[in-house]
């Protein structure tokens, strides 16, 4: 077995998104630098009674500014009972369309670290695409997810963040910009870095002893076994590769029927190391994936 673990030789095309430099922050004073009445231009704070919360401006050492999210009370009485900053009637999004958020957050006093984030329809009370729970910890982190709008929104759009303890959120740099989907190729991009394989059976010479497949699963039930042929003609490293056939009869077809009959093809088997290795003790993850419904991917 040679010292590479796995050598991907597949031609697989993947959607990355792409936001142009000059594409305009849909958030208005997401730098919090504008200021009216000692608060942040165009942010507020919302919840019920049974919440004590304010909004404080602060700024790093460097003079970045940034909001503080405080809250002392926050007793769960109602959906509202929450500390919420909130950007209301500003941020348009279109239906269909691909945007990236981002921003930076730390935490202070939060003991669950959870901060929910979302873009709503205050009309409707419907999310537009954009909503996670995100883990705030004590040192500042920049959080990023990309999102594809599933309503047309504007004048009744809210950006939210919130939590429902006690405890205080900061806030800086936040930004909604919208990107597009660019189309790569990736092939022959592990090069042989020398040392030894600590992943056991990493060339396949023991066939598929170790390995197994995941993907998306179809009610209680996945994959049973490794997906894909083990050959030994054309091997790169070590004496035989994996071969991941996709497209037409070689997809694996998963079904369920234990609420409602449900068949469905799964287009992305990963291979997975169903064991880790003496010298590096883990759970196994995925070794890579093949994303194509008409290629395959050989490893």
């Amino acid at each position: 077995m040679k010292t590479l673990a796995l050598a991907c030789l597949a031609f697989v095309l993947a959607a990355v998104p792409l936001i142009a430099a000059d594409a305009p922050n849909l958030v208005a004073n997401g730098n919090f630098k504008d200021v009216r009445d000692g608060r942040p231009d165009k942010w507020q704070s919302t919840g019920d009674a049974n919440v004590v919360q304010s909004l404080e401006l602060a700024a790093d050492p460097d003079g970045t500014a940034f909001v503080k999210l405080i809250c002392t009370r926050c007793d769960p009485k109602s959906p509202s009972s929450h500390a919420m900053l909130a950007q209301v009637g500003v941020v348009q999004l279109a239906r269909g369309r691909m945007y990236e958020f981002s921003c930076r957050m730390r935490a202070e006093g939060l003991r669950g670290r959870a901060v929910s984030i979302a873009v709503s329809d205050t009309k409707t009370w419907s999310n537009c695409g954009l909503q996670a729970s995100l883990s705030v910890g004590a040192a500042w982190q920049t959080y990023r997810r990309i999102f594809t709008a599933t309503r047309d929104v504007a004048d009744a759009s809210r950006l939210q963040f919130w939590f429902n303890e006690p405890g205080t959120l900061c806030v800086a740099d936040v930004r909604i910009a919208e990107c597009s989907a660019q189309e790569a190729e990736f092939t022959d991009t592990i090069p042989d870095a020398g040392g030894r394989n600590l992943v056991p059976n990493g060339s396949f010479e023991t066939s598929g002893a170790g390995w197994l497949s995941l993907g998306s699963r179809v009610g209680w039930g996945g994959l049973s076994d490794l997906h894909g042929r083990i050959e030994t003609a054309g091997a790169r490293h070590g004496g035989a590769f994996l071969r991941i056939p996709l497209g037409g009869d070689d997809t694996p077809v998963l079904g369920f029927d234990y609420f409602e009959p449900v068949v469905r093809r799964e287009l992305r088997p990963l291979a997975v190391a169903g064991f880790p290795s003496r010298r590096a003790r883990s759970t196994p993850s995925p070794a890579t994936s093949a994303a194509a419904a008409t290629d395959s991917a050989l490893f």
